[in-house]
């Protein structure tokens, strides 16, 4: 899977990636429903580069403190190699991801090696079933 092509689907249009990535999905039925279980998404060798430039910010970014601030820095050219995925969802829909990245950013601490970690959990599979639905809308239209 090319990160380019999942991050796509996030409709995060100042956002773009490099790369692939190799998956190991376990699905398991529940109710009638199907159900990630510990999914993996892992770099291939290689790595590649995530860059995220936003345009304009909203207000929380706008008033962003210093760890935000360092974030947005990093993220506008990072070169990562590695980045690894994991997903479970749990009965009630919700989804729990951690994201962690490791690379660098030239311009940042002189590309010193950083590992970002970010943790997300919520009704993911509501937002991504509603992304993935407005990303194929115009397709769908189009049949």
């Amino acid at each position: 899977m090319q990160l380019e092509s999942l991050f796509d689907l996030t409709e995060i249009g100042d956002l773009e990636a490099t790369g692939a990535l190799n998956e190991k999905l376990t699905l398991a039925i529940e109710n009638g429903t199907v159900a990630l279980r510990h999914a993996v998404l892992e770099s291939a060798p290689g790595g590649g580069v995530i860059r995220y430039r936003p345009q304009s910010v909203g207000p929380a970014l706008a008033n962003a403190n210093e760890v935000a601030e360092l974030f947005l820095k990093l993220v506008d050219d990072f070169k990562y190699d590695s980045v690894r995925v994991t997903l479970n969802a749990d009965p009630s829909g919700g989804i729990a991801s951690r994201f962690e990245i490791k690379g660098r950013n030239a311009a940042v601490y002189d590309g010193f090696p950083i590992e970002l970690n970010i943790s997300m959990s919520g009704p993911l599979r509501d937002i991504l079933n509603q992304s993935i639905k407005t990303y194929t809308l115009p397709e769908r239209l189009l049949t």
